[in-house]
């Protein structure tokens, strides 16, 4: 035996101590490929890298949208009977073009700033009541989007008649969607009122004034996406719903 440990090579001497090194227990080891690992880090990367980007994207459209409902609750038409603002129209803008999560924030915090600079004593009212709006709006825009999107992808493009008909239901359904969604925001007004004057009778009388607010408002939202062709600003933008 000391013979023929004596006579043993070196690669021998050094294969033998490695394993003993490394495996002092003798405990079998299985060897994991590592080209199995490389693909799933790389679809990672790359899924993470596209989500950071549409989030960061998204996080700046909702600033620009925020902006601009706080800029239109400010500026609006004052009188002694009547207010009117364009801040609901910017809401149903912004939930036409974007997703409901974006039209909640840029309505409820862009209409809290403005009131919070205009009218302070209702602020907390908006910013409720305006959330509420912007988020039913987005989701019923959303699926107005969905239907049309899925429709008038497997119509016929040659087929012009078809093609207006279901660009007409679209804003049928749209001004339907804002109706919706204004009536939401009259009623929530309503019974801030009723709070604010102690009296259902008090709160009845401002009523008519807010539905003004919300059919104006309506009018203009839907004007500005499909007459002056707002709407198309979905596409361009590249906006997933």
């Amino acid at each position: 035996m000391e013979e023929k440990n004596v006579n043993q090579t070196a690669p021998e001497q050094a294969k033998a101590s490695t394993n003993t090194d490394t495996n002092p227990l003798n405990i079998d080891t299985v060897e994991t490929p590592a080209c199995n690992a490389v693909p799933t880090v790389a679809v990672s990367e790359r899924k993470l890298k596209r989500i950071g980007k549409m989030t960061t994207k998204t996080v700046a459209y909702t600033s620009v949208m925020t902006a601009l409902v706080f800029v239109g609750t400010i500026i609006g038409y004052s009188s002694d009977a009547f207010y009117f603002n364009l801040g609901d129209s910017v809401i149903l803008i912004c939930a036409a073009l974007f997703n409901p999560v974006s039209a909640m924030l840029a309505g409820g915090l862009g209409a809290f700033f403005g009131d919070l600079t205009v009218y302070p004593a209702t602020m907390v009212f908006t910013l409720i009541i305006k959330s509420v709006e912007g988020l039913l709006a987005g989701i019923l825009f959303t699926l107005i989007n969905k239907w049309y999107d899925k429709k008038i992808a497997s119509a016929d493009k040659q087929n012009k008649k078809e093609n207006k008909r279901l660009y007409a239901l679209k804003i049928v359904f749209s001004c339907l969607a804002s109706l919706l969604s204004v009536t939401v925001m009259m009623l929530g007004y309503f019974m801030c009122q009723t709070l604010f004057y102690g009296t259902l009778s008090a709160a009845l009388v401002a009523l008519p004034f807010d539905f003004a607010q919300g059919a104006i408002s309506l009018a203009i939202a839907n004007l500005a996406l499909y007459a002056l062709k707002l709407d198309g600003f979905r596409f361009k933008l590249k906006i997933k719903l």
